[in-house]
């Protein structure tokens, strides 16, 4: 059978990056919407519905009964999705920005986005979404992605450098500025995933970083994974991380030995390219915008 459990063709739709919880998977798929994927029998994965926003959805994020889905045309949706199958839109924030990434955490809602220059985070109280209670502006910069761990919320970016921002969200309407991580091999930072205190950077063209964040005042490289193409995101488990690597398809790498990975296998079919990803204990589900697909693959492959 090899690592391909399930395919399902979605030929009209741009596969970005998606989310799964329970047994649904909610792929954000650009100017097709929000497309909802039961994935309850994995090797017959069937789309159950989609939010059509007329704009062009970026990113999701899944808390229990609701999802959170970025447009890049300047809104955040708020989805009630109790029942995947019939998506309805309960609010709808504006902040006037070009919105990306998007996370939420302890009732406040984590959004990247930029001005057309600049990179922003914006904090929102979900009790009470008609304020954004904080924001930080990366000036020259852009703001890709966030992950709050713990009391402290992780922010990717940058330009020609990639870049890695922490800010202590102990207090999300007060959040302070810890520091700040710039490569020096390049990049242009489009994800971050956290572990306890190792983050995981994926750099584009500059690989995946791997930086011990202990001292957020004192952020250092503790090796790099670089295959051909460029990294748009991974998930960590363990040693093993699950890297989307564009045209390269998905990487699966022992990073035990962070100053050498070893890649233990690629998984890949012709035309494959992969921006991001997402996975559960026994499965990775792969946006395959190459092919404009969506791919169910055994995690233990």
């Amino acid at each position: 059978m090899g690592p391909f459990v399930g395919t399902l063709d979605l030929s009209d739709t741009y596969p970005n990056k998606c989310a799964v919880s329970g047994n649904t998977v909610y792929m954000a798929a650009k100017d097709a919407g929000l497309v909802t994927i039961d994935v309850s029998d994995p090797k017959n994965p069937a789309e159950l519905d989609r939010f059509d926003n007329e704009g062009v959805i970026w990113d999701v994020y899944v808390e229990g009964s609701t999802a959170y889905a970025t447009d890049n045309s300047d809104a955040i949706y708020i989805l009630d999705v109790s029942d995947p199958a019939d998506i309805k839109k309960t609010a709808e924030i504006n902040p006037g920005l070009d919105c990306r990434g998007v996370y939420v955490s302890g009732g406040y809602l984590y959004v990247t986005a930029s001005t057309g220059s600049d990179g922003v985070l914006q904090i929102y109280d979900l009790a009470d979404t008609d304020t954004c209670v904080f924001q930080a502006t990366f000036t020259s910069n852009a703001a890709t992605e966030v992950m709050v761990s713990g009391n402290k919320a992780y922010i990717s970016g940058g330009k020609t450098l990639g870049k890695l921002w922490i800010y202590d969200v102990s207090d999300p309407a007060n959040a302070t500025s810890l520091g700040m991580f710039e490569s020096t091999r390049g990049g242009g930072a489009l994800n971050i995933y956290v572990v306890g205190t190792t983050a995981y950077l994926s750099n584009w063209d500059a690989g995946l970083e791997i930086l011990d964040c202990s001292d957020p005042a004192n952020i250092t490289s503790l090796g790099y994974y670089n295959p051909v193409d460029a990294v748009y995101e991974a998930i960590v488990v363990g040693d093993i991380a699950y890297v989307a690597n564009s045209w390269g398809g998905l990487k699966i790498v022992d990073l035990s030995d962070p100053l050498n990975p070893e890649e233990l296998a690629t998984v890949w079919i012709n035309h494959m390219s992969l921006l991001g990803l997402d996975m559960d204990d026994n499965y990775v589900y792969l946006p395959d915008n190459g092919n404009k697909a969506f791919h169910v693959v055994s995690a233990n492959y």
